[in-house]
């Protein structure tokens, strides 16, 4: 677990992370008393936590910039501050003692996704929707909701272009109770309407030349991974978040805590 603690107090933070270390065995922690470093290093590196507790405008201006999805991996937020902010994960009074930060971050650890990175995945599956829509896939054919499911986890996803087709397909079956021979067969033939049927407009704006011209359309995977490049061209800020084969893609967030 990466820990980024971001404290005027340096003393008090070398205090939390203390705290973890007697708590944890896996724990890497780094400190930092500016707004402007923290996003430096949020924007190089992930992190699975992030304690801030800079105060006013600096916390405001670090969760902004969170909000906007400019980094890699968004973390799990504990906001020491009297109000609620609904970009924080967590809330905690400025006065909270080391041990009750301690005993916090390790409940937010285990919370199955970022509050931030659920405001991500919906502005992926608004994204998608409209691909779609542009591309003029029916809304109505079961592969239609397959491929919008395949392409808000293949969007975020690391290494998505490194996972077996097969798995994908394994993946959403298990979420639409289905099998994956219907998932492949369904989405098949959603894109064979697109290709077909379709707005070529959107489809050369989509996918260029990489269509083999004597097959007419793409494969399934094809398909799927140049649809998520595009729109990651488009909408930058749709970045990664998580691993494709992460149990976190059928979960959901749970409520912000406080103390």
């Amino acid at each position: 677990m990466r820990l980024l603690v971001v404290m005027w107090d340096l003393s008090r933070a070398e205090e939390v992370c203390t705290c973890l270390y007697s708590c944890l065995e896996q724990v890497e922690t780094v400190c930092c008393r500016e707004a402007a470093q923290a996003i430096g290093l949020l924007g190089a590196e992930a992190y699975d936590l992030l304690l801030l507790g800079l105060g006013g405008e600096e916390d405001s201006q670090l969760l902004q910039w969170l909000a906007q999805g400019s980094t890699l991996c968004p973390p799990r937020v504990l906001l020491l501050a009297e109000n609620k902010d609904a970009s924080a994960d967590c809330i905690a009074p400025a006065t909270a003692s080391p041990e009750q930060l301690c005993h916090l971050l390790i409940v937010l650890s285990k919370k199955p996704l970022p509050r931030l990175a659920k405001q991500l995945e919906q502005r992926i599956g608004s994204a998608v929707v409209c691909l779609l829509d542009d591309l003029a896939m029916p809304p109505f054919l079961k592969g239609r909701r397959y491929a919008e499911w395949l392409l808000g986890r293949i969007i975020p996803a690391r290494s998505a272009d490194a996972v077996p087709v097969g798995e994908w397909y394994r993946q959403c079956a298990c979420t639409f109770c289905t099998t994956p021979a219907a998932v492949e067969r369904c989405l098949r033939g959603a894109v064979e309407t697109v290709f077909t049927q379709g707005s070529m407009q959107a489809i050369e704006r989509c996918f260029g030349a990489t269509v083999d011209p004597e097959k007419g359309k793409p494969t399934n995977r094809l398909f799927l991974l140049k649809a998520a490049d595009h729109l990651r061209r488009v909408h930058h800020s749709l970045t990664e978040t998580r691993s494709l084969n992460s149990s976190e893609i059928h979960q959901r967030p749970a409520a912000p805590t406080s103390v």
